[in-house]
């Protein structure tokens, strides 16, 4: 009889601790992970007029040399731009028209760099890829950072709407 108990004790014992281990190992319970873009870059609105169609997304923001730097680096997706969708991409602004240079240096993920005018006036696409660090130039005041699959082109105009 005291076998018995002894095992019976060893038994709830092991599955607690199974149960404990397996709930350690896939975090049971915790909240989501916080992307480290969301940790770094605030998120915005923006507008995309494509004819006489406009569609609304959100994109980090890129507002001082440091994150300028950084943009998509050492990332493996374009984000959820703080759980806001859809997430477009990243947008580079800067204080004056001038000519920009973007490189892909430690970026895994492919990307469209388009350069916007003053007026918000797409003047300039390209396409860059992983890893290069040929840069890619052209003059603008903003550069959006996005997938190579979203239909944007010269002459398409872009609106910073507000922050998310």
């Amino acid at each position: 009889m005291k076998n018995d108990s002894r095992d019976k004790y060893f038994i709830v014992v092991a599955i607690a601790l199974a149960i404990l281990f397996v709930a350690l190992y896939f975090r049971i319970g915790q909240a989501p992970a916080v992307s480290p873009l969301d940790k770094t870059f605030n998120v915005t609105r923006i507008a995309i007029t494509h004819g006489n169609t406009t569609s609304m997304y959100y994109v980090y923001i890129a507002q001082n040399l440091y994150q300028q730097e950084l943009g998509y680096m050492n990332q493996t997706s374009l984000g959820d731009c703080a759980a806001h969708s859809p997430c477009l991409g990243m947008l580079f602004q800067f204080q004056n028209t001038s000519d920009y240079c973007f490189w892909m240096e430690n970026t895994e993920i492919p990307l469209k760099q388009v350069w916007i005018s003053q007026n918000g006036t797409v003047i300039y696409e390209a396409n860059a890829t992983p890893y290069s660090v040929q840069n890619i130039c052209h003059v603008g005041i903003s550069v959006l950072e996005t997938s190579p699959n979203q239909a944007i082109a010269p002459g398409d105009k872009i609106t910073v709407i507000g922050t998310g």
